[in-house]
């Protein structure tokens, strides 16, 4: 399920990157005294979901790719903070605000399916050794 030859393939991970690319896009605009701070903190959530998710597809051990997993919805969680706190600061507009979210909650419930499947699966395997 986890280990993939070519994480490029993921349909997670190309979401990912596109969120990145438009996180890039997005922290130019801000003004400089944003950049170094807030551009750099949200540049390195977008590119650490990115790479955990690649890291994760590149892990032939499931209990690694489930940290490597555990990782990118972290990343995704500040990432998602910040956007909130960059809309109340006027950074972003609303509806960039938004559209970046949609986004989000896709590669959420897409990180959500990866994951899932195993974690029912380690129940079963706990159910078993408590009876």
């Amino acid at each position: 399920m986890f280990y993939q030859q070519n994480y490029e393939r993921s349909k997670v991970w190309k979401l990912s990157m596109r969120m990145l690319e438009r996180v890039y896009r997005q922290t130019r605009l801000f003004p400089p005294e944003d950049k170094s701070v807030m551009g750099t903190t949200l540049r390195k959530a977008a590119a650490t979901i990115s790479s955990s998710i690649a890291e994760a597809t590149q892990t032939p051990d499931p209990k690694g790719a489930k940290g490597c997993y555990r990782a990118a919805f972290k990343a995704l969680r500040d990432l998602d903070t910040h956007l909130v706190l960059c809309k109340r600061l006027h950074l972003i507009r609303p509806w960039e605000q938004r559209s970046m979210r949609k986004r989000y909650r896709l590669i959420d419930r897409l990180l959500q399916e990866e994951i899932q499947p195993d974690i029912a699966e380690d129940d079963e395997v706990i159910l078993a050794e408590a009876a």
